[in-house]
């Protein structure tokens, strides 16, 4: 059985992934997306 306080962290986190399709998509030109693509792969 989980305890509250290991399934708070895992809500949290879905709750936060729900929320971004409803953000803007594009960062613009001055967020170094090719660089945080080269970290994240």
């Amino acid at each position: 059985m989980y305890t509250e306080k290991q399934i708070e962290p895992v809500t949290e986190l879905c709750q936060a992934l729900n929320e971004l399709p409803r953000r803007k998509q594009d960062p613009g030109p001055a967020f170094p997306l090719d660089k945080l693509r080269q970290v994240i792969q």
